[in-house]
């Protein structure tokens, strides 16, 4: 499970330096990261990654669109 929090650190850190927070860019990578975890995973992992995306939605500069869920399944 840290696996995919190290990239979501990495990913934030990189759109901090380059002025992306804010925008869906990140979001979107973030999504992009989780996804292979939330469709392989069993539901004790795909519950600790929409809790994690609930922590981040409260974090400024993050902002998941309403339907995160859905890209999480596709």
């Amino acid at each position: 499970m840290s696996n995919y929090n190290d990239k979501i650190y990495l990913a934030m850190r990189r759109a901090e330096a380059t002025g992306g927070l804010g925008g869906s860019a990140l979001a979107n990578e973030i999504i992009a990261i989780l996804k292979p975890y939330y469709q392989g995973g069993d539901e004790s992992i795909k519950v600790a990654i929409v809790n994690r995306i609930k922590e981040l939605k409260k974090q400024p500069g993050v902002g998941f669109s309403i339907d995160y869920l859905k890209q999480l399944s596709n």
